[in-house]
């Protein structure tokens, strides 16, 4: 039986220890070592190259999204699965100043993307976190069962969700200018269209792409690159 090394990412304390508590007892388990800090996470991975690393997305120093990113150029072999408290708020893209802010699943929905193996709730069930854990150790992506095929197609073909619901040019024409913080107002304006006509717009992008609100809107078309088109 191989032996898993793991290194554990979490500002809390209590709950680095719990979670050293309740995969201690695998056998195929070894836990390498421990951060509190994004730069600690990534100074232990490119030191011991742990198979996986638990790590917490909202951390001090570097956030969780700063550490795949950079783990994904100095320590590709180790295997992230990020972890995002439901209970929390995120602050998940800076562009030009600009924060838009998302709950737990957008934030693991930008952690996939940024080359997370996985992502997980911090209120998973133990037995649902050691299969995680050993499937992006395997080198599977592990997600949610409610949204593993969604976030899976978006890894595998960014324009997924274009492709599949249909997106007209002039919708893409309005998520673009949604990326760049436009009012509903300004994007009228400046694309010749009633304001009436974007909300309309607007409101069938959410349903193509299953969103939920404008920052979910602002969100997608930020990490698929939208908002620099018209640049």
């Amino acid at each position: 039986m191989q032996t898993i090394q793991i290194a554990i990412a979490d500002d809390m304390t209590l709950f680095r220890e719990g979670l050293i508590a309740l995969l201690s007892p695998e056998e195929d388990f070894s836990i390498l070592g421990e951060a509190a800090t994004g730069r600690e996470a990534v100074a232990i991975c490119v030191k011991m190259h742990p198979h996986v690393l638990l790590l917490d997305l909202k951390m001090p120093e570097m956030d969780g999204l700063e550490v795949i990113s950079e783990l994904r150029a100095v320590a590709a072999t180790t295997a992230i699965l990020a972890m995002a408290d439901e209970a929390e708020e995120y602050c998940l893209v800076r562009r030009e100043g600009n924060i838009l802010c998302g709950g737990a699943q957008d934030c693991l929905q930008l952690a996939l993307r940024r080359g997370a193996r996985g992502c997980i709730r911090k209120n998973i069930y133990r037995d649902d976190l050691v299969k995680a854990i050993r499937a992006v150790a395997a080198g599977h992506i592990w997600t949610e069962n409610q949204t593993a095929s969604r976030w899976v197609q978006l890894l595998v073909n960014p324009s997924y969700e274009m492709d599949k619901f249909g997106v007209t040019d002039r919708e893409r024409d309005v998520l673009i200018a949604v990326a760049q913080g436009l009012s509903n107002k300004e994007i009228a304006a400046q694309l010749v269209l009633s304001p009436q006509t974007v909300k309309n717009h607007i409101s069938h992008l959410l349903e193509k792409l299953e969103l939920e609100d404008r920052t979910q809107l602002a969100l997608f078309a930020v990490e698929h690159g939208f908002d620099m088109a018209a640049k």
